[in-house]
């Protein structure tokens, strides 16, 4: 397995520079961990960062706050760390297939506005991709967990959730833009506030469904809601602001 994509500060000479606690060759522009082979390439802009497939985990941390808009990630990465890529200006980016978690932050405060994730990705951690500007989102089916906050303060009018997905964290989709939302029968935890502060008018809650979070749809604009026959729960979790059997029509499947 390969070192991570990261530096080391020891014993570089004059050939080198640091720039946010990373170590730069300014020969080649390459930039490793000493006694790695190459691993990253950046640009002299510091916005364009190439990882290389030799690669297979990134840092924690490992390239946050650089400025980068453009990113290529190699396509032996299994593992990308805690904040590894937040507060950059990165616009686009595709999860290879090779990668399985996605870790807390790990863009977080971008400017995302295309992303493609890959089909082996199995786990998307707390605000993953909070605070970008994306539109929408394809969830794979690999996927079992949405974080929480996963993809909280976007611009999500449209979501597809991979029929694998058993919980969705709170606060995941919070702050967005949806106006309809399939969970598919693979989800059994709707956590707290998960689709609160959107533009939802319907919604079907399928029969698998066990645990549904606090005002998990809250400041929406619902006016149906399909559930469970057998469901447990208070029906004000929908809307804490309207009585029981205000302006939403309950249907049972």
């Amino acid at each position: 397995m390969s070192s991570f994509a990261n530096n080391s500060a020891d014993t570089f000479k004059d050939k080198y520079f640091k720039y946010k606690n990373k170590y730069i060759n300014l020969k080649n522009q390459t930039a490793g961990r000493r006694g790695a082979r190459e691993e990253y390439q950046l640009s002299n802009d510091h916005k364009s960062l190439v990882i290389t497939d030799s690669v297979e985990r990134i840092r924690p941390e490992g390239f946050s706050q650089m400025g980068i808009i453009k990113l290529h990630l190699g396509k032996r990465v299994e593992t990308i760390g805690k904040s590894a890529f937040w507060y950059n200006n990165i616009e686009y980016v595709v999860i290879p297939d090779s990668v399985i978690t996605i870790g807390d932050s790990a863009f977080f405060n971008n400017k995302i506005n295309d992303l493609k994730i890959g089909t082996n990705v199995e786990t998307i951690r707390k605000y993953a991709f909070s605070k970008n500007k994306l539109t929408s989102v394809t969830i794979p089916d690999s996927v079992t967990t949405i974080g929480k906050g996963a993809f909280a303060d976007n611009q999500i009018a449209k979501v597809t959730i991979g029929n694998s997905v058993t919980t969705i964290g709170e606060y995941a989709f919070e702050n967005n833009q949806l106006t309809s939302i399939i969970i598919p029968n693979s989800v059994t935890t709707i956590d707290n506030f998960a689709f609160s502060n959107n533009k939802l008018t319907e919604i079907i809650i399928p029969s698998s469904v066990t645990t549904i979070g606090k005002g998990a749809f809250t400041n929406n604009q619902l006016t149906k809601v399909t559930i469970p026959k057998d469901f447990k729960g208070r029906k004000d979790i929908f809307d804490p602001s309207k009585s029981w059997f205000g302006d939403i029509i309950f249907t049972y499947i």
